[in-house]
């Protein structure tokens, strides 16, 4: 009776944590918006092949493919297709066929019609990572980032049963990276030392002692505390560490004998397949059977593969944030289907052509071209991208200066043929040219230089001129700018936007020509002359009416030209303080990123709504830059794991003919099932005008416009203004931009 009860009290204290989180998190958005994630499926935690179906855990989310077909995508399964995150660690079948899914917070009960979640949160309400689960009949043993956790698959349809945090004399609540069961014995692999127990009587494993432990305090053999995989073969205990390879022998005395492979490497995985136990690391590929390892060639990867998968002659293997490999046929080849270069993107943005361009924090930067991405290694991070008016994409660089990417064409630009300069406290100096800026509009690019060597860290360029240092120009110190710290800027019209670091911004007018600096002035606004909640500024954004907003470390604030200072705009509990990104839609609605998500400032009744992974789609609540796409109405928001996509063009239902909205718009037809529609929440009649003043079509509120006439022909692309008369007579009015591919 003891026993349950402790049990109970243990469960009661997990599942208050999890109630509580729910109750508070933030509501969801009122209107079904459609998120969509595009991830890396490159970087491969675990390859698991179960009846010719390989599952791929990765950190862009779960890849499924065929185990013989490489000539195909697999499914793709990511955060908005159910599993929640796409921060995925491990994968397994359990004795009855049931499928289980571990990633970050959750344990997924897996099917491809039903996907169910079992959030885990800390002690904090913050999700934790699991690590790895292993089957054991009505239970699971579940590795997270703070310990062991027992659930039972039949309480209450799955609940978590008990937690282990103490393993001895091991460091508590240490990480658990793998488990092995062997009957009544459980192994563990953590962070700090590789521990087993009889887990016959699971309330006893609460007791420390009832731990047996190896670290290195107490076998010097081994040369890393972190054990990252233990598996049972051959009767013996084989484990994995960030230092090499082991095989433990149990005896009076326990040892361990290092396998004479990899030495000093981090190994990733150990696997048993058919009759052999293969094992990865970055030093060495191979197998062990029959007490003997042998390696196992890796001919056509481009480095050692940190796990894989065999099914006889057929192999797959994964290098790390490379990619995914396939060997048919001696040699391995590329898996071209595995999502983009990297989860950690910097900025994304569209050219008029639909055309994707997103940067790469360690990858430099790609393009989805018919549905495959075309990368381009630049040789450093970049930092920010953009699309000017022709169609070419921008790639901001950390230390390698501007590219330009156009028609296959890569050109840079720097310190040589530019103004650009190179940073002036980095050893590279005058050839390290580092941008935090870029913007264009129609003649002219917009950048700015981090920390710039002659002080003048704003580079303007003729777009119809760039390939000669005549069509490049600059501001600095003699226009106003006394400070190279720059984080950002942004244009409109004649009128400049510069954020620093650490004294505010400045905003410089250009005058009617741009390329003449020569009057250009800047004035310095900061906390003391301005109001600014902050000096450290992140991000400066006009408003399409030309309004300049600011997003800093202590907030976001907008400049109000009536009482000639900034405001402070408050933001609701869960969003910032520290505002990394701000877009404007069409619509004028102010799109916010910040490190714990994105938030929605609707301009017509100043009410904000709080997007995070818990309360929509989005891929990372760590927001590194968005992007507004005119042509699709789409918003791309840039995350430490990958890109997230949302319409823009919703609305809250209003009452007020005056402020009805058509959305999308411009409405872009490309398929029978696009359709116009309106936020009006009363009845009325919509008429639909040519810019001759015809009249195309005439409908009720509530009812879809396909792009036809009242005769049921398509219309022309082109501009139409719609009428909304209400029941009392009262007339709402707008323009639609139509676009039909």
């Amino acid at each position: 009776m003891a026993a349950s009860k402790n049990i109970l009290e243990s469960v009661g204290s997990i599942l208050r944590v999890v109630i509580t989180v729910l109750l508070l998190a933030p509501v969801a958005f009122s209107i079904d918006l459609e998120w969509k994630s595009m991830t890396s499926f490159k970087d491969v935690r675990r390859m698991k092949l179960i009846n010719d179906t390989l599952y791929m855990a990765t950190s862009g989310g779960l890849l499924i493919n065929d185990f013989n077909n490489t000539n195909s995508s697999g499914q793709e399964l990511t955060n908005t297709e159910g599993i929640g995150t796409v921060d995925i660690t491990d994968f397994i079948i359990d004795a009855a066929g049931q499928k289980w899914v571990t990633g970050l917070g959750r344990l997924l009960r897996f099917d491809y019609s039903h996907i169910e979640p079992f959030l885990f949160f800390d002690q904090d309400n913050n999700l934790i990572k699991l690590h790895t689960v292993a089957d054991d009949g009505n239970f699971l043993w579940v590795g997270t980032e703070t310990g062991l956790v027992l659930f039972s698959k039949i309480i209450d349809g799955g609940q978590i049963q008990d937690s282990y945090t103490l393993f001895d004399s091991l460091n508590p609540s240490p990480s658990v990276f793998d488990i092995y069961l062997n009957g009544d014995t459980i192994w563990i692999a953590t962070s700090s030392g590789l521990a087993m127990a009889n887990k016959s009587d699971p309330v006893q494993l609460k007791a420390p002692s009832f731990w047996k432990t190896y670290d290195r305090g107490r076998y010097a053999e081994l040369a890393s505390d972190t054990i990252t995989r233990v598996v049972g073969f051959e009767n013996t205990i084989y484990t994995a560490t960030t230092r090499g390879l082991y095989r433990l022998t149990r005896a009076a005395t326990d040892t361990f004998v290092i396998i004479p492979f990899g030495q000093n490497s981090p190994f990733t995985d150990l696997k048993v397949e058919n009759d052999s136990l293969f094992f990865f690391s970055t030093g060495a590929t191979g197998a062990v059977k029959d007490s003997v390892a042998a390696s196992i060639s890796t001919a056509g990867l481009p480095a050692r593969p940190a796990t894989g998968a065999t099914n006889g002659s057929f192999r797959w293997a994964n290098v790390r944030n490379i990619g995914i490999y396939q060997n048919s046929s001696g040699s391995y080849q590329a898996y071209p289907y595995s999502g983009l270069p990297g989860n950690n993107v910097t900025d994304v943005s569209l050219n008029k052509e639909g055309v994707i361009t997103a940067g790469f924090y360690d990858r430099g930067g790609g393009q989805l071209v018919n549905g495959q991405w075309n990368t381009f290694n630049l040789g450093q991070p970049s930092t920010l991208v953009s699309a000017d008016p022709s169609g070419d994409a921008w790639v901001g660089t950390f230390g390698y200066g501007l590219w330009r990417a156009g028609d296959g064409v890569y050109t840079n630009y720097d310190e040589t043929n530019s103004t650009l300069r190179g940073n002036n406290d980095l050893p590279n100096g005058s050839s390290y040219v580092v941008i935090y800026g870029i913007k264009t509009d129609s003649r002219f690019i917009y950048v700015a230089s981090y920390r710039a060597l002659n002080i003048y860290p704003i580079s303007i360029g003729a777009l119809n001129n760039l390939n000669s240092l005549s069509g490049w120009d600059s501001l600095g110190i003699a226009q106003g700018i006394k400070n190279e710290f720059v984080s950002s800027l942004d244009v409109i019209g004649q009128h400049l936007a510069v954020g620093t670091e650490g004294i505010g911004l400045y905003e410089c007018d250009l005058g009617p020509d741009p390329s003449n600096t020569s009057d250009d002035r800047c004035i310095l606004y900061d906390q003391n002359n301005a109001f600014l909640p902050s000096n450290t500024i992140r991000t400066v954004k006009y408003s399409p009416k030309g309004d300049l907003w600011v997003g800093t470390n202590f907030g976001l604030s907008r400049y109000d030209f009536g009482i000639e200072r900034f405001v402070d705009v408050p933001l609701p509990a869960g969003i910032g303080p520290d505002i990394r990104a701000l877009e404007f839609d069409t619509r004028g609605n102010l799109w916010i990123g910040a490190k714990n998500g994105v938030a929605r400032f609707e301009i017509a009744d100043s009410t904000t709504q709080i997007y995070n992974t818990l309360n929509s789609g989005l891929v990372s609540n760590n927001v590194n830059n968005i992007n507004y796409d005119e042509f699709t109405g789409r918003v791309y928001v840039a995350t430490d794991a990958g890109i997230s996509m949302v319409s823009s063009t919703f609305g809250h239902p209003t009452p007020d003919v005056l402020s009805v909205v058509a959305f999308p718009n411009p409405f872009i037809i490309d398929s029978p099932d696009d359709a116009l529609e309106f936020n009006y929440s009363k009845s009325g009649v919509i008429r639909l005008y040519s810019m001759a003043g015809d009249l195309v079509r005439e409908f009720q509120v509530g009812e879809r416009w396909d792009g036809r006439n009242d005769k049921g022909d398509k219309v022309a692309s082109g501009v139409y203004l719609f009428v909304l008369t209400d029941d009392v007579g009262k007339v709402g009015r707008g323009k639609i931009l139509l676009i039909r591919k």
